[in-house]
């Protein structure tokens, strides 16, 4: 959400990273350091949950958010869960029954 009037961001803000088949794990985690350096943003420390008290900058926060699939190979899962990173992994069956409806 933003103020139209100051141009300042009030509230969180999602960006999505979906696995490309060709990528490894430090591929798909420098398309995530890349973007916070295209959108201005001094560099973030992501910080586990139970850790988050140690580092505060502000209110505002920028979550990603990676998209995988049962294809992906599971080095890379293991990275996201080891880095605490939040993921999906879209079930195909699902899917099909959205697109019916």
């Amino acid at each position: 959400m933003c103020d139209p009037e100051w141009k300042i961001t009030t509230g969180a803000e999602i960006l999505i990273f979906i696995h490309r088949s060709h990528e490894d794990f430090s591929d798909l985690l420098g398309r995530w350091q890349h973007t916070q350096v295209c959108l201005d943003k001094d560099y973030e420390w992501l910080m586990p949950p139970r850790y988050k008290h140690i580092l505060s900058e502000g209110i505002n926060t920028i979550y990603p958010l990676f998209i995988i699939f049962p294809q992906t190979p599971e080095r890379i899962k293991r990275g996201l869960e080891s880095a605490e990173l939040p993921f999906v992994i879209p079930t195909p069956g699902l899917m099909l029954l959205e697109n019916m409806v």
